[in-house]
């Protein structure tokens, strides 16, 4: 269960980077990719790259939370390095 959760962490986080890259900038520097507008259009992906960055920061967050709630649950050892002492 712990290791699905992590994979579909992961996705989220690459997919956060990827829709945060392809968003508009303020200050007219229009990012890695184009800024979105080159892509998709201004105006209908500026509402709906904002909806989706927000869907999964939310994501993120909740995910985090769950998976720190896993962790401390689990028991065993506290370190991610093995043969080593807390």
């Amino acid at each position: 269960m712990e290791s699905i959760l992590l994979v579909i962490y992961v996705l989220i986080c690459l997919v956060l980077i990827v829709v945060v890259l392809l968003q508009r900038s303020k200050e007219g520097f229009t990012g890695f990719f184009g800024g979105g507008q080159t892509l998709l259009g201004v105006k209908g992906t500026a509402t709906f790259l904002h909806k989706l960055t927000i869907g999964l920061a939310v994501a993120f967050m909740v995910l985090s939370l769950v998976l720190a709630i896993i962790s401390t649950h689990r028991g065993g050892s506290s370190t991610v390095v093995p043969g080593s002492s807390p």
